[in-house]
């Protein structure tokens, strides 16, 4: 018996290890991609989470300055705006309480989106103008107001929800529940945040 030397492939043979290739070649880019989305969801809500923490702490520091809070209304217990002024009288919302220069004297917006996917800061000076009211989160601002985007959920799945509100009886503390949720994982906390003057 004499052994035949093969010189080439059959067309067989040829599809046959194509075929296989490309199974292996896509089950890789799918575990790849598979990989890599999760990653980027993973890093997006680790983002939400992290602008979270940073638009309370900016909350705080903004009340630390306000001279009085007219939103969330006193006893309210559900508001979704905070409103307040720093530097200005709380008998007219225009005269200044101290004597500086105007820059040191104007408001403080915080509002979620009505599909609770974005957090906004609206800022500028005294008097509030009138287009303000009623107040729709998200418009653009004003000519002399600024508009500042702190937490952006995107078009995903998470959801912000933020609940202002003002104990009775207590008259320099706004309180706020938040929370943030995406699938499964969910941040809350809350947080009392202090006047640095009596409301």
């Amino acid at each position: 018996m004499s052994l035949k030397l093969r010189k080439a492939f059959t067309l067989i043979e040829l599809l046959i290890v194509g075929l296989l290739f490309s199974f292996v070649f896509a089950a890789v880019l799918s575990l790849q991609s598979f990989v890599l989305n999760g990653h980027i969801r993973q890093q997006r809500r680790q983002m939400i989470f992290v602008q979270t923490v940073y638009s309370v702490k900016l909350i705080s520091a903004s009340l630390l300055d306000a001279s009085y809070v007219t939103m969330p209304a006193a006893g309210e217990t559900n508001g979704k705006t905070l409103l307040g002024y720093f530097n200005t009288s709380p008998l007219d919302n225009v005269s200044k309480l101290l004597n500086l220069p105007a820059a040191a004297q104007g408001y403080f917006l915080y509002c979620v989106t009505s599909d609770g996917k974005k957090v906004y800061k609206y800022t500028g000076n005294v008097p509030v103008p009138v287009s303000m009211t009623p107040f729709y989160c998200g418009k653009p601002p004003e000519a002399t107001q600024t508009r500042e985007l702190l937490v952006d959920a995107g078009s995903g799945s998470l959801y912000i929800e933020w609940i202002f509100s003002r104990p009775t009886g207590v008259a320099n503390v706004v309180h706020l529940d938040y929370r943030v949720r995406s699938g499964t994982e969910e941040i809350t906390g809350s947080a009392d945040m202090h006047l640095q003057k009596s409301l």
